[in-house]
């Protein structure tokens, strides 16, 4: 089981952290970087041999029938024609329920919502697009499907909260193949406290209920991840603690670099290193970088000024400084969404130059801040590159200034490319606002 375990972790941190490379050479402004050409030629020649990843990607069951699907070329962040025009091999599709009512009905709403999700990705991958891309249950699924040129699925679980109380539900969602779960979200689930229990409290003293740790063993039994991404930092400490395998953070922050509740602090680094895990940082511009007073002040001057309309303040998981910040923010600068589907409203979204699909220059006022050097100067445990595998920036571009892949580009994924439909579907044009994620 630990064996299993930890292969797809090492493989995550070499291909991530080749990507992390690559960033921070091209983010360097000192013309003896940006003119190293071997140095950027032996993080490509990396970035070319590994297998490259996305542990998090929110996914909507409308986007994977017979007349809208990944095949197609969405707005979506992901999908199979970004994921060949970007070089990304695997993407961890999620198995997303917000917090609900702890309830027996809560529980019931929740568990036909995951289980409409984990269908959708074997429908996808069994039957829409088997051609294209396969569901892989184990690192050798992965190491067999790439050899055969196909693009690979993965199953995690975001929220615990599906499961109830029945603790055989955590086998069931494995055996459909589920390959990692957090314990809680936004909001404290039955298993653990959330990171927003700094505000709001939490239900179990900053740490895992009973049943949560039962959780915990389970997963190991079978040999599924634990993910740390969104429980407090006492339920992340206390399920390093009981793992008996390395546990991973799929899409978090850094805490001394932004200060918001679900980024990991230094202690939460170290005690992941130990463990021997590991955490993909997320994309989004609110958990990488906070503002100052100063400049939360100046920019909400401008927005008086300017009679700016106010941020779009969002829900369960806009809470504190962060719902300030966002709010302030949202409209005087280039939107970073970290998550898979779209969703951001329509005045915000595919509006700013920046904006860049994958396998494209990331958004420069994201490489401006240097991000990606000061994690790996600040971090003390391992580091593994942004989200969405080659769009660090995690920005979707605009279609009129889309250009498809030039030269050999297109002469190595053309074929690729060629069975893939170019449509966007109706479903992929509606505008929806829910929480950040």
């Amino acid at each position: 089981m630990r064996h299993l375990q930890r292969k797809p972790i090492i493989a995550g941190v070499t291909a991530l952290s080749a990507l992390g490379l690559l960033f921070q050479i091209t983010a360097g402004n000192s013309p003896a970087q940006s003119n190293d050409a071997a140095l950027i030629a032996k993080a490509k020649g990396i970035h070319d041999r590994v297998i490259k990843l996305d542990t998090h990607n929110d996914i909507e069951p409308s986007n994977f029938t017979a007349d809208c699907n990944y095949k197609m070329r969405l707005t979506t962040q992901v999908n199979l024609p970004k994921m060949i025009e970007g070089d990304m091999d695997v993407t961890f599709m999620i198995v997303y329920v917000g917090q609900g009512p702890l309830t027996p009905e809560g529980y019931d709403s929740a568990y036909r919502q995951a289980v409409a999700k984990f269908d959708a990705v074997h429908r996808f991958t069994e039957k829409i697009a088997a051609d294209n891309i396969g569901l892989a249950l184990t690192p050798a699924d992965v190491l067999a499907m790439h050899k055969k040129n196909l693009r690979i699925a993965v199953i995690g679980v975001e929220n615990g909260y599906p499961i109830g109380t029945d603790l055989s539900k955590v086998k069931e969602f494995y055996d459909r193949g589920g390959r990692y779960m957090s314990l809680a979200h936004n909001g404290n689930s039955q298993l653990a406290d959330s990171n927003t229990g700094e505000t709001q409290g939490y239900s179990y003293n900053n740490g895992l209920s009973p049943l949560g740790r039962q959780v915990i063993a389970e997963m190991n039994r079978l040999g599924m991840m634990v993910d740390l991404s969104h429980p407090s930092k006492g339920a992340n400490l206390e399920a390093i603690r009981l793992s008996q395998a390395p546990v991973i953070a799929s899409h978090s922050g850094v805490r001394a670099l932004a200060n918001v509740s679900r980024n990991m602090d230094d202690e939460q680094l170290l005690a992941l290193k130990k463990n021997g895990g590991v955490i993909q940082i997320v994309g989004f511009s609110s958990y990488i970088k906070t503002e100052s007073k100063e400049r939360l002040d100046a920019l909400m001057k401008l927005r008086d000024e300017f009679g700016l309309p106010g941020g779009r303040g969002g829900g369960r998981a806009d809470h504190g400084r962060f719902r300030a910040q966002s709010a302030v923010t949202e409209g005087l600068r280039p939107a970073v969404d970290r998550r898979g589907e779209d969703e951001r409203p329509a005045q915000h979204r595919r509006r700013h130059p920046d904006g860049v699909g994958p396998g494209r220059r990331p958004c420069r006022h994201v490489l401006r801040r240097g991000v990606f050097r000061r994690l790996h100067r600040a971090l003390p445990g391992p580091v593994a590159g942004p989200r969405r595998g080659a769009d660090p920036a995690v920005c979707e571009f605009s279609r009129r200034n889309h250009r498809e892949p030039r030269g050999s580009a297109v002469r190595q994924r053309g074929s690729q490319l060629q069975d893939l439909q170019p449509a966007v579907c109706r479903t992929d044009q509606r505008r929806r606002v829910r929480d950040l994620r």
